[in-house]
């Protein structure tokens, strides 16, 4: 990113949140509900998107006459063709593999798959909650559709694994053809900014609104859907349309940065939120309060992190944790390449493709399994791991680049240094936690979501 235009972004940062919000409300005025939240600017993704970065470049442009160009995504027709076709087969042959009776008394758990999850016995994802905390309850795993293996569809049968697409009529799935086909043609009143959306994109955000809400709607008992939140528009048109608003729990799992979707884009609803959210702590929802016309809302304890876990230095080894970019972890994964004399190993996005990195450089183990194996770490943008890692002890550091802008919670409380190279690693460095801040940050004294969960299925 050009530098007079990252200090630009940082310097002016809330206000171009709100003013990049404001337009697209503006442009999207005369939308339904539906169409709203089905349009592609409420499904974005990034920390920020690039959406939200071509909008501050534009606005620096005209202040400034200058040109800077805007990074443009491009469409991908046989990705989208094949997408599309695998969506068509998965509706109309998806009962072979995902045809299960929902028992009552159950969890559903929103997932996003991967097939390392298959290692897990019982089944379950990176974003699953502590499965013991439901041993009493049926579990099932709702697989998000664009996470959907089509060369794993026979150990999907073979696991308590469904697909909300099994819930939708053949009614609807034509109906949303034509509402895609609107969203897409809206699209071209926001004429600024340099991204191209598939009409393939918006369908499958639309199915996964409406498919989550039908599922819902026909779980028997005191059955509850706890769903991953990040307030895409996909979750909100689930929220719109569910009818039983008790059984649908939204669980905000991450800890949110002011780079966070949630805070830099979405923040105006056309309907006033009916389902509950939970929050894992008051940061949490301090930042995002306002983005809502009603809320029903509890806090939840961050069960990735032992808030009473004592402070464990490893001094010698050193973990690099990358987040969800590609040429940041390629400058992370040099980092470690030219510093093998010592203890050092990455961490690397699940989310990305680990096959291009050396696997014997690689850190695989859980987050929760590697409190004690590292006592310095490393990390480039805003990680929630880093976060959780510098609250559990570890000696943390951020590494200096031009990839991200400097917003982060760590560097703005002072709780971390910048380094450049590992020259300048501290040895006499210590961190030191203020508890309070950690309680805030993390939620230590809320209640578990065991406790929730058993609470309201009452």
């Amino acid at each position: 990113m050009n530098k007079d235009i990252k200090l630009f972004i940082e310097n002016n940062f809330d206000y171009l949140v709100k003013l990049y919000n404001r337009y697209i409300k503006f442009c999207l005025r005369r939308s339904t509900p539906i169409e709203y939240y089905g349009s592609p600017y409420m499904n974005l993704i990034g920390y920020p998107s690039n959406d939200f970065i071509n909008f501050c470049i534009l606005l620096y442009n005209k202040r400034n006459k200058t040109t800077h160009k805007m990074s443009i995504e491009k469409q991908h027709i046989i990705h989208n063709l094949f997408s599309y076709v695998k969506l068509i087969f998965l509706f109309l042959f998806g009962f072979i593999f995902f045809e299960k009776k929902l028992k009552p008394n159950s969890v559903i758990i929103h997932g996003f798959h991967s097939d390392s999850n298959f290692t897990f016995s019982p089944y379950k994802t990176i974003k699953s909650p502590p499965l013991e905390y439901f041993e009493d309850k049926n579990i099932y795993h709702d697989i998000n559709l664009s996470f959907i293996s089509l060369k794993s569809l026979n150990r999907y049968r073979k696991n308590n694994i469904i697909s909300s697409l099994r819930f939708l009529s053949l009614r609807v799935f034509i109906k949303l053809h034509f509402i895609a086909a609107i969203i897409y043609f809206q699209k071209n009143k926001i004429k600024t900014i340099n991204i191209n959306f598939s009409y393939v994109t918006i369908f499958y955000n639309l199915i996964k609104g409406y498919a989550t809400a039908k599922l819902i709607d026909n779980m028997e008992g005191n059955s509850v859907y706890l769903h991953m939140w990040e307030n895409r528009g996909h979750q909100l048109i689930t929220d719109y349309l569910v009818k039983h608003t008790k059984k649908l729990f939204f669980l905000d799992l991450g800890i949110t940065f002011r780079l966070a979707p949630e805070y830099t884009m979405f923040n105006y609803q056309k309907h006033s939120f009916k389902s509950k959210i939970l929050f894992m702590s008051q940061h949490n929802f301090d930042l995002t309060k306002s983005n809502f016309h009603s809320l029903k809302y509890d806090f939840f304890k961050n069960y990735r992190i032992d808030c009473k876990q004592e402070n464990i230095h490893v001094h010698n080894s050193i973990l690099v944790v990358s987040p969800l970019s590609e040429d940041v972890t390629d400058m992370l994964y040099k980092l470690v390449l030219d510093n093998q004399d010592k203890k050092i190993k990455i961490k690397i996005h699940p989310y990305l493709n680990k096959n291009k990195y050396d696997k014997k450089l690689l850190e695989d183990k859980n987050l929760d399994e590697l409190f004690n194996d590292y006592g310095i770490v490393i990390y480039a943008g805003v990680t929630t791991a880093s976060l959780e890692l510098f609250f559990q002890g570890r000696r943390v550091y951020k590494f200096e680049n031009d990839y991200f802008l400097n917003i982060d919670p760590l560097i703005d409380n002072n709780c971390v240094k910048s380094i450049n190279n590992l020259n300048d690693i501290l040895e006499t460095h210590t961190t030191i936690i203020d508890e309070q801040f950690k309680k805030y940050m993390f939620g230590c004294d809320n209640k578990s979501l065991q406790q929730i969960v058993k609470e309201d299925m009452r």
